[in-house]
């Protein structure tokens, strides 16, 4: 009897243990009776990873970003359709440094009087709160902002500029008829008239406003690369433009911003209103012949229609180029051979020299 009961428990403890490990099988679920942490009640199928802080941008976004007409930089539609600002803005060794130079997105130079220079500098991408010194109008500097249907900005004007405005209803903001509101004499800077006129993206946009002139416009600018792309050209670390014996421009690259800085008569550039170096990703030297006005005497004159020679420089680098404006109403044309030319990226320079304007390469 004894012996039965001991082969009864035996054969018990056997199936015991045979359904305890039949219990442990992969993929069994636990036993209800003890629940979980619920952050682990969770299917392998249903875990989510967190998103990196970085995104990446699809094909199709990058696709469909806007990029300027004047720097080719990215910008909202809205404000790449905005009409731009071109402000006259004074050279005179007085006058500088100047404010807000560093957020043009064009800046154009040629010679007046005498053997200075005056930069045309146009604001679209930009809002500066302060731009100057202003300077007066020439007609020359108005058939150049005509090309990009922008609102002059100038301090008076020879009696040809004045007079040209006058009859083909130019749009402007004249320093000599404007309120203070718009544009000022600042004795903070420690200039004297005429070099110590200034203004402000706001101010000019809201007198824009007032003037009723029109808020946008469908010009188009300049072909740019997406990314900084070479040349394949000559080398050109150095930039040098001498205009007159007392009026001389260096450009030097910098490879690690992969920009040019200026030096005007030996002085480094900055902008008045930040004290930074300028970054200059492009620039076009432009060759045109100057000659004294046969109307007006004591100013210059230019030939601007046509074709002619010039350099596009940028990266480090130099090509020679040909420029083209087929009429008046046309804009400028920059051409490497018979194609027209691309642009990097940012802030371009268009430098009109004449004939007797020193280049020289390093």
């Amino acid at each position: 009897m004894k012996r039965k009961i001991i082969l009864l428990l035996a054969l018990f403890v056997l199936i015991s243990s045979f359904q305890v490990s039949c219990g442990k099988k992969e993929g069994s679920v636990p036993d209800e009776s003890l629940p979980l942490d619920k952050s682990t009640q969770v299917e392998e199928s249903t875990v989510k990873i967190s998103p990196k802080t970085e995104t990446v941008e699809t094909k199709e976004q990058i696709e469909a970003r806007i990029y300027s007409k004047f720097t080719g930089l990215p910008i909202s539609e809205e404000a790449n359709n905005k009409r731009p600002f071109t402000v006259m803005i004074d050279n005179h060794p007085n006058a500088r440094m100047h404010a807000g130079i560093s957020e043009a997105d064009i800046v154009f130079e040629m010679i007046v009087e005498g053997t200075f220079t005056r930069y045309l500098a146009l604001f679209h991408s930009n809002q500066p709160e302060r731009i100057g010194p202003i300077r007066s109008a020439r007609k020359y500097f108005i058939d150049r902002m005509n090309e990009y249907d922008s609102i002059y900005v100038h301090y008076g004007g020879s009696k040809e500029a004045n007079s040209y405005m006058a009859q083909r209803g130019t749009p402007n903001v004249n320093g000599m008829i404007v309120g203070s509101q718009t544009i000022w004499r600042d004795g903070s800077t420690n200039k004297v008239a005429p070099h110590n006129a200034y203004t402000s993206y706001e101010a000019l946009n809201k007198y824009a406003e007032t003037a009723g002139y029109l808020e946008n416009t469908e010009v188009t600018g300049f072909l740019f690369n997406q990314t900084i792309s070479e040349l394949s050209g000559e080398q050109a670390n150095k930039v040098f433009v001498s205009y007159f014996a007392d009026n001389n421009s260096e450009f030097s690259f910098d490879p690690n911003s992969q920009t040019y800085t200026h030096t005007k008569d030996g002085i480094n550039q900055v902008d008045e209103n930040n004290q930074k170096s300028l970054e200059i990703s492009n620039i076009i030297i432009q060759q045109v012949n100057y000659y004294p006005n046969p109307n007006y005497s004591g100013i210059l004159t230019m030939d601007y229609l046509g074709e002619g020679d010039g350099y596009l420089v940028s990266n480090g680098e130099y090509l020679p180029i040909s420029w083209q404006k087929l009429d008046e109403n046309s804009q400028t044309k920059y051409f490497y051979q018979d194609e027209e030319i691309v642009l990097n990226p940012g802030q371009t320079w268009i430098l009109l020299v004449s004939s007797n304007t020193t280049i020289n390469f390093e």
